[in-house]
């Protein structure tokens, strides 16, 4: 069954908060469900701790959930992290890992990781900047990958909570010299997000220029990440079903695996000429030992290069 993502930027993260709880309160799958906020109070951080890197569901306390709400302490792969040119955001959900995997990957840039995996899902890269523009901003982006029988359903409940027009505030930044995302551009301070998110507040009342302020991106590319969705999960419950630890452990891994093997930086080359390197950036960004996840980050390497090579045969 086809996929798709669809996508709205909120003004208000209690608002974007209420979204993830519908759409859970409506029997919508939360591991399909993303959040990114701006986190440059440390408010999300210090829930989750001082560290800012992965931080899986299983490593949660109740206490520290119940700082994000009934819903959104729940989804998977919580994570704070840093941004250059953003500060930093709280993300959870399949984005977390794409965020995480970009940090390991050969750039070292986070927002890389985030934009890669809007792109990857179908966003335009010029609109994925947008959303990442408005999380700097002071907004909270809200994603849902679903299935066709799904979309209408999804659309209209994030419809219904008013979402910023991202065409109407782009525009409106640009009005005002902005000229595309600019990773060595400072973090707003409290005063200037304050002053942005009430500009913005015009552009979520009503659709201002006409067209849908939630959106929704079908993928273009057939070898996206969901394309070997299936693979990752029969090979986690393989190799790793019974030692305790759920899929969504290992998804970081996987989503990492998937981003080495998509960098032109190690094409044409085999996991051992660049198993060391691969080990050394994910050591620098991940507290989990690489021991334990090696096998997947191979296993997501060997199978995404394979499917390249079909595609190509």
């Amino acid at each position: 069954m086809a996929t798709r993502t669809i996508v709205a930027l909120y003004n208000d993260f209690d608002v974007a908060q209420d979204v993830v709880e519908d759409l859970v309160e409506i029997g919508f799958p939360r591991d399909h469900v993303s959040l990114v906020a701006n986190d440059t109070t440390g408010t999300y951080q210090s829930y989750l701790g001082d560290e800012v890197n992965y931080r899986s569901i299983d490593d949660v306390t109740a206490g520290e959930g119940a700082g994000f709400g009934a819903v959104v302490g729940t989804l998977t792969g919580l994570a704070v992290a840093l941004i250059p040119g953003v500060g930093p955001v709280l993300a959870a959900g399949p984005l977390a890992a794409a965020l995480m995997a970009g940090i390991g990957a050969a750039t070292g840039a986070v927002t890389g990781g985030v934009v890669a995996g809007l792109v990857d899902l179908g966003v335009p890269a010029e609109e994925a900047e947008h959303y990442i523009e408005g999380v700097r901003r002071g907004g909270t982006m809200v994603s849902a990958r679903v299935e066709d029988a799904w979309a209408d359903r999804v659309e209209e409940l994030m419809e219904r909570h008013n979402p910023l027009d991202m065409q109407g505030v782009s525009g409106n930044w640009r009005e005002r010299g902005w000229t595309g995302y600019d990773a060595k551009t400072a973090p707003l301070s409290t005063t200037e997000r304050t002053s942005e998110r009430e500009l913005s507040k015009s552009f979520g009342v009503a659709n201002t220029t006409g067209t849908t302020r939630v959106r929704a991106y079908v993928p273009s590319n057939a070898s996206t990440f969901d394309t070997f969705d299936n693979d990752f999960r029969s090979h986690y419950k393989t190799t790793y079903g019974s030692m305790g630890r759920d899929y969504f452990d290992y998804l970081p891994a996987y989503r990492y695996g998937y981003t080495l093997a998509n960098d032109p930086m190690y094409a044409g080359r085999e996991w051992a000429d660049i198993e060391m390197d691969a080990r050394t950036r994910w050591s620098e960004n991940h507290d989990s030992a690489w021991e334990d996840f090696k096998d997947s980050v191979q296993y997501s390497w060997n199978r995404v290069k394979s499917g390249v090579r079909d595609a190509l045969d």
